[in-house]
């Protein structure tokens, strides 16, 4: 029996339900298997603590909810954001939520990339101003140049050689975390050594490099089978943020996580060399936003 994420608001309050459901032959978050083990009204759900980097945050509410798109089936959740840059000028963003959802009554069907019917425009030239875009347009802007925001840490790993992560792995594929990653001939590593489960992004042009790991003094008391990980309902998630060296450090922060880390860290986006996005809630509906071109 498998188990996937139900999202759905409440009626009184307009916040969000987040429940376990078991769903049967469904692939299950693009292959993280998680519990929630209850139902129960969630607002925010990553708290963040900044260490390092202040100067280039920024937090965004978007003045109304993402919609659902209505041509998936079964349950379905906003997990990350899509970026594109707006026609009239390159410092409008324009912002949808996305998620990955079967959109087929076939069996066995694979899960597709489907977002919010609505975007939301941040104009990052006038104090990180937000509005609701306008009819058709996010159709008319154009992808950001390097956007990795939807690609996973598997796929990461699998590039050509020369632009791969390497895993620093002491047990040599024993089973042990990880304790960093070989990127362009640099050592990136974890802040610390209670970091485990670390995951690996980088920009396209290399600029920018992210680590995500998991403070494992922080892990619930009890996870599904044992798997505070996979299967814990609560934790922390550590980033930390280089610039094209691991000496270069430019951000660095702590979310303490009222949802699944695995879940969670699906929430960080890495647009590109310039932009970092981190959805604050299970709508979406808050960002914290990283902009290492402005302060």
């Amino acid at each position: 029996m498998a188990y996937r994420v139900e999202l759905g608001p409440d009626g009184l309050s307009g916040r969000y339900i987040l429940c376990a459901r078991s769903v049967p032959g469904v692939e299950l978050l693009a292959g993280v298997f998680v519990l929630v083990t209850a139902c129960g009204l969630i607002g925010q759900t990553l708290s963040p603590t900044i260490l390092e980097g202040q100067q280039f945050a920024h937090t965004i509410q978007f003045p109304s909810r993402f919609q659902m798109p209505d041509n998936v089936r079964g349950p379905f959740s906003f997990d990350h954001y899509g970026f594109r840059v707006s026609d009239s000028s390159p410092d409008l963003i324009v912002v949808s939520a996305c998620g990955r959802a079967v959109l087929s009554a076939k069996k066995f069907e694979a899960s597709s990339e489907v977002c919010s019917p609505n975007a939301f425009v941040i104009d990052t030239a006038r104090s990180y101003a937000v509005r609701e875009a306008r009819s058709s347009e996010w159709e008319r802007s154009a992808p950001i140049e390097g956007d990795t925001s939807q690609r996973t840490p598997k796929q990461e790993t699998g590039k050509a050689t020369s632009f791969s992560a390497i895993p620093i792995d002491p047990s040599q594929g024993r089973g042990a975390y990880y304790e960093g990653y070989t990127y362009r001939g640099k050592e990136y590593r974890r802040r610390a050594d209670w970091i485990e489960s670390l995951n690996f992004a980088s920009s396209q042009d290399g600029k920018l490099v992210v680590l995500a790991g998991v403070d494992k003094r922080k892990f619930p008391k009890s996870g599904f089978l044992g798997d505070p990980i996979n299967g814990g309902a609560s934790g922390l998630v550590t980033i930390d943020v280089f610039a094209a060296d691991p000496t270069h450090r430019v951000a660095a922060l702590d979310l303490d996580s009222h949802i699944n880390v695995n879940v969670a860290r699906r929430h960080v986006s890495l647009v590109n060399s310039r932009w970092l996005a981190i959805g604050l809630d299970i709508g979406l509906r808050k960002m914290l936003l990283f902009d290492f071109q402005r302060k």
